[in-house]
């Protein structure tokens, strides 16, 4: 599946995707709690001797909060955007928009922090 950048993606095409644990994920859970250790690349600005003055950690740790581990508890490789949220939905006892709306959120937070991957079909 490609996308256009032209133009706003239509929530059919996101709801049909499939959001997938990053294999390069260190992944800890305890007490509930989901702890996620992801690899970052080094920005292109940070050369010795900055990089001396400046340490950047090679990784990043992403902690989720109660909703955060439902959501990721549920991203499992084989569901679909739309899945999830419809069961999210049918267990808090909300809507399928206000589900979308948080469990979108909760997504997009998680790809751009490198957690999750979006799985796409062909078209």
């Amino acid at each position: 599946m490609t996308f256009d950048r032209t133009r706003a993606p239509d929530w059919s095409e996101f709801l049909a995707l499939v959001p997938m644990p990053n294999k390069a994920a260190n992944i800890e859970t305890k007490d509930g709690s989901v702890s996620i250790e992801v690899a970052v690349k080094r920005p292109w600005f940070l050369l010795p001797p900055l990089s001396w003055i400046l340490p950047v950690s090679p990784k990043r740790v992403v902690i989720l909060d109660f909703l955060g581990s439902q959501i990721w508890n549920a991203c499992d490789g084989v569901r679909k955007i739309e899945d999830i949220v419809d069961s999210f939905a049918s267990a808090e006892r909300l809507t399928f928009h206000e589900s979308r709306v948080l469990i979108t959120q909760q997504l997009r937070e998680m790809v751009r922090r490198g957690c999750l991957v979006l799985l796409g079909g062909t078209t």
